[in-house]
């Protein structure tokens, strides 16, 4: 009898988490999480916006700039899922974290990001990689903007910014 309370209860504590909407708020996390699990998913983020931006500025049949976009919206999407809990901003969290303490909007530093990747994919013209460099520093905040509302759809945001259609 002991072995179907071992099985069960399990099971149990699944159900009752799905009926009772407990999964849902599993997202929201605390402050320090929230920070932690933005800094493991940025850099990632933001090479990818970064290359599809160049293909967008200067290689529009480039093989790999669909597979960048789905590594783009990826990214984003988990990102977007993210809440905080205690009722912190995550726009203002986002925008110390992006602005105040990484300065994501100075070219300078996203060109330092960019540079390995950009190596890898044998991208090496300096005046490309800092226009490109330049357009991700200046639209931070509509990227900031993007990962905290939900209603603005990921197909939206990617035809807006990189005149590309994807599919949701």
């Amino acid at each position: 009898m002991r072995w179907r309370e071992i099985v069960n209860e399990p099971a149990k504590s699944v159900i009752k988490q799905v009926c009772c909407g407990d999964i849902v708020t599993e997202m929201a996390l605390p402050l320090e999480v929230f920070r932690e699990r933005v800094e493991g998913l940025m850099f990632q983020m933001i090479e990818n916006w970064c290359l599809c931006k160049y293909c967008q500025l200067y290689s529009p049949d480039n093989q790999n700039f669909g597979h960048w976009l789905g590594e783009l919206k990826s990214y984003t999407n988990r990102l977007r899922n993210f809440e905080i809990k205690g009722r912190v901003e995550k726009r203002t969290t986002l925008v110390n974290m992006f602005i105040r303490d990484y300065d994501y909007d100075e070219a300078r530093k996203i060109c330092v990001i960019i540079r390995d990747k950009f190596d890898v994919e044998t991208i090496m013209d300096v005046s490309q990689r800092q226009a490109v460099a330049n357009a991700f520093a200046s639209s931070i905040q509509e990227l900031i903007d993007f990962l905290c509302d939900t209603s603005i759809l990921n197909a939206s945001c990617m035809n807006a910014t990189f005149g590309v259609k994807i599919n949701q």
